[in-house]
């Protein structure tokens, strides 16, 4: 039987405030910590914005009025014991993420009495609320730069067969969903963004998204709420609704096929399917079980079976979206290995299915993952993105919650969970010399 871990670190109780009708606060207090962490993220669905969105916080990260270009921004940043702030873009199932994180030193580190809090806040405000621009309109100069240097991103996808082969592959298997566009855009329709265009994206972004700001750090709750009210404050809008993401809890028809080709160098085998499990199901906990067991435990199947046994691959491991309900298994490797290794994986999901694995490798990968959720205490940005990936959906569960979930997780449990899997899409990224992409759809 496996039993608790304790931890030695106080258990970090996140606070949910709201500042304002549009603007929401998760405090998470870590006097433990030297480094404070914090993030401005706007929740914006999926759809036909995205890429214009995208381009907008590379754009608003340019400049402001206050500080007009990257050497006044990281001057500022200097004279705050170096903080770093960086624009972020993501996505959390069908929502797409867009704003700002900031890493920097707690005000108690500082030898001079430096209020670096504050400093970090009005830096963050100044790029946010009071971006540079030229007239009515964000300056086209930098527009017209992030463009380039996004479409140059997107583009360069394909020169990373990894990444290009799990994008493709979530394209084709959610076809039709919100889930299948891209967080960071079209390199087409970034292309085709304008200065006006952006500006209105900007105005919308702040007159209707919802603003999630997650705080981890050795501040004071009472000190940091007048702190953000003075800097963001202005954000007083009732934010649109954002639509729930669309799970699908089991793939529709048959086990569908497609195959690319491009000059990649390697082939990528990538095996999709619905879990049938997202965060906030009961059940959730036996897909993490699994998981582990699967692909990130020390003695995953994926990797000790398929590739270190047979040598069936290059590499093997799993992606999981738990918001949308998809697991996605990636393999590196040689035509000619293609059905092996196919096969190959199959036979682990469903020996796992059946119980084919023994208790030493069950409780082997339940006191790994019980021992990883402690330590997301100790690390700001951990832990911040394990409470923004939940709050969004009402739930506030900490990491040793998860934990003891984990610890309650049965053998059963674990072959429920992997009965559940339902295979929805095989798509092959094969190698060839010539440029020229084709895609075909096999029944």
């Amino acid at each position: 039987m496996t039993k608790s871990i304790s931890a030695s670190l106080p258990e970090v109780v996140p606070n949910q405030v709201r500042l304002t009708q549009q603007v929401r606060l998760c405090y998470l207090p870590m006097e433990h910590c030297k480094g404070n962490y914090l993030s401005l993220r706007f929740l914006l669905p999926l759809g036909e914005m995205t890429s214009t969105c995208a381009l907008l916080p590379y754009v608003l990260s340019r400049g402001s009025n206050e500080y007009p270009d990257i050497d006044a921004i990281d001057r500022a940043a200097d004279l705050l014991y170096g903080a770093e702030i960086s624009p972020m873009v993501g996505s959390e199932g069908e929502w797409q993420v867009i704003g700002f994180s900031a890493s920097f030193l707690a005000d108690r580190m500082a030898p001079d009495g430096c209020e670096i809090l504050d400093g970090v806040l009005h830096l963050l405000s100044s790029l946010l609320l009071s971006p540079r621009t030229e007239g009515a309109t964000l300056l086209p100069e930098y527009v017209e730069s992030e463009k380039v240097k996004l479409c140059d991103r997107l583009r360069s996808l394909k020169d990373n067969p990894d990444l290009y082969a799990i994008k493709r592959s979530e394209e084709l298997m959610c076809a039709g969903e919100s889930y299948a566009l891209y967080e960071r855009g079209e390199e087409s329709q970034v292309a085709a963004v304008t200065p006006e265009a952006l500006t209105g994206a900007w105005q919308n972004l702040l007159s209707t998204a919802p603003l999630c700001i997650t705080y981890a750090g050795d501040c004071a709750l009472e000190r940091l709420k007048p702190l953000l009210l003075s800097r963001f404050g202005r954000l007083t809008a009732t934010p649109a609704p954002l639509p729930p993401t669309e799970v699908i809890r089991q793939a529709k028809g048959e086990l569908r096929r497609f195959t690319e080709k491009l000059p990649t160098g390697q082939c990528q085998l990538i095996i999709g399917l619905r879990s049938g499990s997202v965060i906030g199901d009961e059940d959730h906990a036996a897909f993490s079980l699994l998981y582990a067991m699967l692909s990130s435990a020390p003695t995953a199947r994926l990797f000790t079976k398929v590739r270190e046994e047979r040598s069936l691959c290059y590499s093997c491991s799993a992606l999981s979206d738990s918001h949308k309900g998809i697991l996605l298994i990636t393999c590196g490797l040689r035509r000619e290995r293609l059905q092996e290794a196919e096969d190959a994986i199959f036979d682990q999901l469903r020996a796992l299915a059946r119980g084919d694995f023994t208790d030493e490798e069950f409780e082997s990968a339940k006191r790994w993952l019980m021992g990883r959720y402690p330590i997301l205490e100790d690390s700001p940005i951990a832990l911040a993105g394990w409470y923004f990936s939940r709050s969004p959906l009402g739930l506030a569960e900490s990491p040793r919650t998860e934990a003891e979930r984990i610890r309650r997780v049965t053998r059963a449990d674990v072959m429920h969970a992997a009965g559940r899997l339902s295979p929805d899409t095989v798509y092959t990224l094969l190698d060839r010399s010539r440029t020229r992409k084709e895609v075909s759809h096999e029944n």
